[in-house]
């Protein structure tokens, strides 16, 4: 019954009290279709000739296309891409691999690893990559230095501390930070990562992908620094893309592996997420809009939503927008030993981010990738006019929530 080729006697007492009865042809069926779907699968992961990705790849097109008030002209623009295997992936791992892959300290990580007694060294694992590029109003070589000259400061909030050697480099208008990151082996573990490489290193010649493009009729300039209501910003409305691009050949065994997932182990789960994805095509388009404004706003829920941000936030935070990104705590009157090491340094970093902020182009403009080696990579990009000055006053307020009452109370 277990396909060991030996009958126990626990198999024996079933057999038996079931009446000496043989499999139907249904049963039959279900444990052919059982062996079909883990040798299928197999063949997959090994690269066998006979299995489904050996064959001419064919992409399955998706694509999706929401809009409200769909704006003439967008003030904000979000593009999100997933690149799982392919080309494109590669290129985006490698990339990132030549800059960042020595932002850990290699001796200190192995030191680290012998002492909590793990099998692993730095160069038995798995290492991702990830980067941030900020475009400046100019050259950012000074603004990079001054990043890495609070590299105790950077560690204190950094998971990995005194090992991590983070990089800021200048790239003409642009500032650039990455680092690298260990992918954990229990993750690794849980998502079979061996076999899941060998799936993604055979579709490699394609470029799967997830895009995601948003569209707001807004920016940051116009909610921070215009007049108008926060209702009315959001009425402008917004467009919303949705591109999804996968391999179809994975449909043979997919029919299968979902009709028996106890065969498929951890991958099962993944092959009923792209089922949908395979099995069928999707294309749509929807278009909504509206004109009652005039109607919304006499709704007492919408009336906070009627002042401009400048009004809300000094409302909140009892005061105006541009004093409160001017406001720094002073940290050279503080007494020696007033305040913890750490935090004086980490103050001093976050000051450091306030000025970056300050000095960014007018466009905002932000792109973050990352790569989880053989698996998949990653691109966000986000452009909106004075993105620098909402990123500031995020930043602002959640030093004045941490760090300023600690300064306050060190300078009683």
């Amino acid at each position: 019954m277990n396909k060991d080729g030996v009958v126990d006697f626990s198999e024996f007492k079933r057999w038996w009290f079931s009446g000496f009865k043989s499999y139907s042809g249904a049963k039959r069926s279900m444990i052919k279709m059982k062996k079909n779907a883990a040798n299928a699968l197999e063949a997959i992961i090994k690269g066998d000739m006979s299995n489904p990705l050996t064959e001419e790849l064919k992409l399955k097109k998706h694509s999706v296309e929401v809009a409200f008030n769909a704006p003439e002209s967008a003030g904000t623009k979000f593009c999100f891409s997933l690149y799982p295997g392919g080309d494109k992936c590669h290129s985006i791992h490698q990339d990132l691999k030549s800059k960042y892959n020595t932002t850990v300290d290699k001796e200190e990580m192995d030191k680290m690893l012998k002492e909590f007694g793990d099998k692993e060294t730095f160069d038995t694992m798995q290492w991702g990559y990830m980067e941030l590029r900020l475009k400046m109003k100019g050259d950012s070589s000074e603004l990079a230095k001054r990043l890495l000259e609070h590299k105790e400061g950077i560690n204190s909030l950094h998971p990995f501390g005194k090992i991590a050697l983070p990089k800021a480099t200048s790239n003409g208008e642009y500032l650039e930070i990455g680092t690298m990151f260990p992918c954990p082996a229990e993750l690794l573990k849980n998502i079979e990562y061996d076999k899941l490489s060998a799936i993604v290193d055979q579709i490699k010649g394609v470029d799967q992908r997830v895009h995601v493009d948003l569209e707001l009729g807004t920016s940051c300039k116009d909610i921070i620094k215009g007049d108008g209501s926060l209702i009315a910003e959001a009425v402008k409305g917004f467009n919303l893309k949705f591109n999804l691009d996968v391999v179809e050949n994975f449909k043979k065994v997919i029919y299968e592996v979902i009709k028996n997932p106890d065969q498929a182990g951890p991958l099962g789960p993944i092959a009923a997420f792209i089922a949908p994805l395979v099995l069928m095509q999707a294309n749509a388009k929807i278009e909504l809009g509206s004109d009652a404004f005039g109607d919304i706003k006499e709704l007492s829920m919408m009336e906070p939503f009627l002042a401009n941000f400048g009004q809300l936030f000094e409302g909140m935070a009892g005061g105006e927008v541009d004093a409160m990104l001017e406001e720094r705590c002073d940290l050279s009157v503080l007494e020696e030993g007033a305040l913890n090491e750490k935090t004086k340094m980490a103050m001093e970093f976050i000051h450091t981010l306030f000025d970056i902020f300050k000095e960014m182009n007018e466009s905002g403009e932000i792109e973050f990738s990352g790569s989880i080696p053989n698996i998949a990579s990653l691109n966000f990009n986000v452009r909106s006019e004075d993105l620098g000055t909402a990123l500031h006053l995020g930043a602002k307020l959640a030093y004045d929530g941490k760090f300023k009452p600690r300064y306050e109370y060190a300078t009683q």
